[in-house]
């Protein structure tokens, strides 16, 4: 007599998972060794401590020139607005005086909380360009070669001569 079964048998439903780790592990090492880290790099400046006195109090408005840039983007040097085109040649002008004691002309850069990154950026560019045509007419007329092509001894002189006073105030919201 044959004894058959009532039950039917069933196909197990278990996956081998032994390998998922494996690749999990895998694709881990893979996305870190290829992702590339971007770090976002500022303005390599060195701010000075925080003085109540105002700079312009202190060493008297014709030796500084102040520049500010608004909420709106808009661009005011000595509280009449100008286009940031001719930012250069003013802070040029400015800087290209002698004999103004204890130390020479200043330049007092100021931005509102709400202005645009691109729009501050664009007015420092500019005032730093200010400094590196008069630094480099002083080396040209001196050494013959722009400032960037001097040795690191000429380069001093040359930034005696033309020292750079930028004073970058802190940022507030001139909205109020």
């Amino acid at each position: 007599m044959i004894v058959r079964s009532t039950s039917k048998k069933r196909n197990s439903s278990v996956i081998n998972a032994g390998s998922m780790a494996d690749i999990a592990f895998l694709l881990l090492i893979f996305f870190l060794v290829t992702t590339e880290i971007v770090e976002q790099k500022g303005l390599a400046v060195v701010l000075p401590p925080y003085d109540d006195v105002s700079i312009v109090t202190q060493y008297g408005e014709d030796q500084t020139l102040t520049i500010l840039v608004n909420y709106q983007n808009k661009l005011l040097v000595e509280d009449t607005e100008v286009p940031f085109s001719d930012l250069k040649d003013r802070v040029y002008d400015h800087l290209d005086t002698k004999g103004w004691e204890p130390i020479g002309p200043i330049v007092s850069f100021r931005a509102d909380r709400s202005t645009d990154y691109e729009t501050y950026l664009t007015a420092y560019n500019e005032i730093l360009a200010a400094y590196r045509q008069l630094r480099d007419e002083r080396a040209t007329a001196r050494y013959g070669l722009a400032f960037d092509e001097l040795d690191r001894d000429r380069k001093k002189v040359i930034a005696k001569e033309v020292p750079m006073y930028l004073s970058e105030a802190e940022m507030t919201d001139l909205r109020q």
